[in-house]
């Protein structure tokens, strides 16, 4: 019950304060465009959300009115959700240790009956105070609507109808693409000698391969080649200006190309 009684008090404190940066300033922005196909759709899940309490018709000014991405599940049900792209860069946010997988595993070890639940909609049962309902406002082609309560943020499903209105655009105005380097919906994705992903970069392990079986250099040429593809990784490698600097003497044009022990040194500790 100490947990329980925590959370409540956190969601007091959510629901009286609303922190923001000094310098905020609103942000108005215009209705999505939804095909006529999909409006008689759209419409009655506002009615929907409007009955059961989720989101309420908006007849007055309000200073923010966000942006609002549209995806329909696999069942044919559209899901809503706020994208405040704006409003995320002057919330002042509470620091909250989130605690990771192994935290929760060594707590359930041991246990003879573990339960199992999913809440159904788990955002919408955060109920929002009036100010906080009224920066949650977002525009229709029905006119404005607010969330009464905790709306989503993006996940796979907004990312398929925001990649869908882009291919969308993209066939309007003839533009093609490479089936061959087409990929959708990757966790992560190489670029520029990297690996990118939720948890961060990494170098891409091929370019990383390609310095570590790179023959001796035996000209200006093949240093400089191998100085390129240093670029990419230069950020995972520290002193790396320090460690080169032996390389890039000898590629000058005014110098006389000599693989000397300093340079040997570089390569070695370079791979």
């Amino acid at each position: 019950m100490r947990n329980l009684k925590a959370t409540e008090e956190e969601l007091e404190f959510l629901q009286k304060n609303h922190p923001s940066k000094d310098n905020a300033v609103p942000v108005i922005l215009p209705p999505i465009r939804v095909s006529r196909a999909l409006k008689p759709k759209f419409k009655s899940t506002l009615d929907r959300l409007g009955k059961e309490g989720i989101v309420s018709k908006v007849n007055k000014p309000t200073d923010w009115v966000q942006s609002l991405v549209i995806a329909e599940k696999p069942n044919g049900n559209l899901r809503l959700y706020l994208e405040p792209r704006d409003l995320n860069k002057v919330i002042k946010r509470e620091h909250y240790q989130i605690p990771c997988t192994d935290d929760i595993i060594s707590i359930l070890e041991g246990k003879k009956i573990i339960p199992i639940v999913d809440l159904k909609d788990g955002f919408w049962h955060v109920s929002l105070d009036e100010v906080s309902s009224e920066i949650c406002t977002f525009n229709t082609p029905f006119g404005r609507y607010k969330f009464n309560k905790m709306p989503f943020g993006c996940d796979e499903d907004s990312h398929d109808a925001i990649m869908s209105r882009f291919l969308e655009r993209a066939k309007l105005l003839n533009i093609k693409f490479n089936p061959d380097k087409l990929q959708y919906r990757v966790s992560e994705v190489k670029y520029v000698g990297q690996i990118i992903s939720k948890s961060g970069t990494k170098p891409d392990p091929d370019h990383k391969k390609a310095i570590v079986e790179m023959a001796t250099p035996k000209s200006k040429s093949e240093v400089r080649r191998l100085l390129g593809v240093m670029n990419f990784l230069s950020k995972f490698i520290p002193n790396i200006s320090e460690i080169t600097a032996p390389l890039r003497e000898i590629i000058h044009e005014n110098v006389e190309f000599n693989w000397g022990r300093e340079q040997e040194l570089s390569f070695v500790n370079i791979k």
